[in-house]
């Protein structure tokens, strides 16, 4: 009897966990183009900052800060190939507080600036006039695997 009290508290303990950890997520998701801070986040969950950076951290094996970077990256990537809009209103957009600190982690993150990938963007639509469509990528291409793994780990909840 006591070892079963004991696995039904520890189950809804964990799904308690769970669930804090999806607001956090859902709240990122829709809040990421703004200024939010681990704060915002831990008062979503009802934690203490420390905490929540652990916790965090713990869930997904990032920080809160570098998935919030992710998540802007993201949007901003999809941005690019699909708009004509200038890298600074990109940037802005997209939640980084200006160009610079945008093109240092766009740069940190795809190893090629945001200016860099426009024009590679570009130079492959002007070389096939007929589609103007933005590029897509195969998911045979060895970087779209590895993102797509990437995402797939953070995006894949504990059991």
């Amino acid at each position: 009897p006591m070892l079963v009290l004991i696995k039904r508290v520890k189950t809804k303990y964990l799904l308690l966990e769970q669930k804090k950890f999806q607001n956090m997520i859902k709240y990122i998701g829709h809040n990421f183009r703004n200024n939010i801070s681990l704060s915002d986040i831990a008062n979503i969950a009802d934690m203490n900052p420390a905490y929540t950076s652990v916790f965090f951290k713990s869930h997904i094996g990032i920080g809160f800060y570098e998935y919030l970077t992710r998540k802007r990256l993201e949007y901003a990537a999809y941005m690019i190939n699909n708009t004509h809009d200038t890298l600074l209103e990109i940037a802005l957009s997209a939640g980084f507080p200006d160009a610079k600190a945008f093109s240092r982690a766009f740069k940190k993150y795809f190893n090629i600036t945001p200016r860099q990938y426009r024009n590679l963007i570009n130079m492959h639509i002007d070389s096939n006039v007929s589609s103007s469509a933005p590029i897509r990528l195969t998911f045979d291409d060895p970087f779209v695997l590895q993102k797509l793994q990437e995402y797939d780990s953070l995006h894949t909840l504990p059991h």
